[in-house]
């Protein structure tokens, strides 16, 4: 990735995360403080958002080829960015997040795209043979 991109996609998320922190009332992004919460003031929420939308848009003008060769990493992304803006705006069930998560691992795993090797440590090359579906839905 070339250093001008690398620079346009951290400023762009930058702006969108400013953008989204001070429209989070308006877009009903807030995280209001409650039994469980360490916070005694509304959070804004929905940096995710940002996150996923600008590396979309980055993927849609400068590798659109790449999105044409993932569609099984496209679904992924947007299964969850789904279920996080519900999250953001609606307090989801976590229930409901861990099953789009695992259909997300599952459309991984049927595009042929699992964590199924994290490199060498310690001299020893570490790969999860049948853990690698559990160890990319975690």
């Amino acid at each position: 990735m070339p250093l001008f991109e690398i620079a346009l996609v951290a400023g762009l998320t930058a702006i969108a995360i400013r953008l989204l922190i001070s429209h989070a009332a308006a877009l009903r992004l807030v995280d209001e403080p409650n039994h469980r919460s360490v916070h005694e003031h509304p959070v804004p929420r929905g940096a995710g958002i940002a996150f996923v939308g600008v590396a979309l848009c980055d993927i849609l003008v400068f590798h659109f080829d790449m999105l044409r060769d993932h569609i099984p990493l496209l679904l992924s992304l947007l299964m969850v960015l789904g279920v996080g803006i519900l999250d953001d705006r609606h307090e989801a069930a976590p229930r409901l997040k861990f099953m789009v998560i695992g259909l997300a691992t599952l459309a991984l795993w049927d595009g042929g795209m699992l964590i199924d090797e994290v490199g060498k440590y310690f001299g020893f090359d570490i790969r999860f043979g049948w853990l690698a579906l559990p160890f990319t839905f975690f």
